[in-house]
């Protein structure tokens, strides 16, 4: 059986055979780029779930333009910071928290404190950016802060 021309599928209008194209495993690196900056978010998302070899590149330039999509990529292998937050404890290795943390725009967290934070809450049904905004909390000393 003869698969569909690649090229027809990306250029589609309609957006099921543009998905269908995302997940054909013969794609070239381009052209998973091209599937990653899609108008639309689903066929973003179906891509961005079979294709998760992509380079951290590939993804920052896909997040510049839709940078809602950071969770599709919470568990690529070179997930950026701003998705990493995004992946459950249980799944962060001591390398991806260190990347995250080493990631952060604003106020820095100490590795040292994330890395012991990360190890006695792993099992929480949580994410690296739930983490790190409980650890924030706890360093907030203003009046705003509501009590537990």
């Amino acid at each position: 059986m003869e698969l569909p021309d690649i090229n027809e599928l990306m250029g589609s209008d309609v957006w099921e055979l543009r998905a269908q194209a995302g997940m054909r495993l013969d794609l070239t690196n381009d052209q998973v780029e091209v599937l990653l900056n899609d108008p639309d978010p689903r066929v973003r998302r179906m891509t961005a779930d079979l294709h998760r070899e992509v380079s951290g590149s590939t993804i920052e330039h896909a997040l510049q333009r839709y940078p809602t999509d950071a969770e599709n990529y919470a568990y690529h292998h070179n997930a950026p910071p701003s998705a990493l937050g995004y992946k459950h404890l249980t799944f962060v290795t001591n390398e991806e928290a260190l990347r995250y943390v080493a990631g952060l725009d604003s106020e820095q967290i100490p590795s040292g404190e994330l890395l012991e934070a990360l190890a006695a809450r792993r099992s929480e049904l949580i994410t690296l950016n739930d983490l790190l905004a409980s650890l924030r909390a706890q360093g907030d000393p203003s009046p705003d802060k509501p009590s537990e």
